[in-house]
């Protein structure tokens, strides 16, 4: 199962359509991009338990993921992340705000991510879009390159502010 260059995928793992676990992929040309890895809180007759997406159909290939962007800090979006980032192996695109919540989290958990965050641009938040996002992830070999700002007709880095790295292991 592996899209086409003709093919844009949208595979939700979980959390689309309710508030928890967020999971979303999108494929093109033989590659991926996470949108969220979040966990959600169910409350049972023994207390609350925390659950996350099963992320098996994204493990099974991952040397084609090409990198996560992390939407924003609630912990339905990014609590997976620091259980599964070595796991995932590729860079994790943020806001600072978001990767000053994720980085201690990611400690936490004893990823080997523990290291400085990147400046990656000056863009902010509101300039990241899904599709913008997929499209330079696909086609730029993880770079995020300059755009055309058409309200004001000059370019703009269209980078986002923050990228972490996860060293594998």
């Amino acid at each position: 199962m592996t899209p086409t260059a003709e093919d844009l995928w949208f595979v939700p793992l979980g959390g689309s359509g309710e508030i928890g676990m967020n999971l979303n992929l999108f494929g093109h040309d033989g590659r991926w991009l996470m949108v969220d890895c979040g966990v959600t809180f169910e409350e049972t007759l023994d207390g609350n338990e925390v659950q996350m997406a099963d992320p098996q159909f994204i493990l099974d290939r991952v040397e084609s993921l090409v990198g996560i962007v992390a939407t924003h800090a609630h912990m339905d979006h990014i609590g997976a992340l620091p259980y599964l980032a070595d796991q995932l192996q590729c860079p994790i695109y943020t806001t600072p705000f978001t990767a000053q919540v994720l980085k201690p989290k990611l400690r936490e958990a004893g990823s080997s991510e523990d290291k400085d965050c990147p400046t990656q641009g000056t863009a902010s938040a509101g300039t990241i879009q899904s599709a913008v996002a997929t499209d330079y992830a696909f086609h730029s070999g993880n770079q995020w390159p300059a755009h055309r700002d058409r309200r004001r007709n000059r370019s703009t880095h269209g980078g986002l502010e923050n990228r972490l790295r996860t060293s594998g292991g």
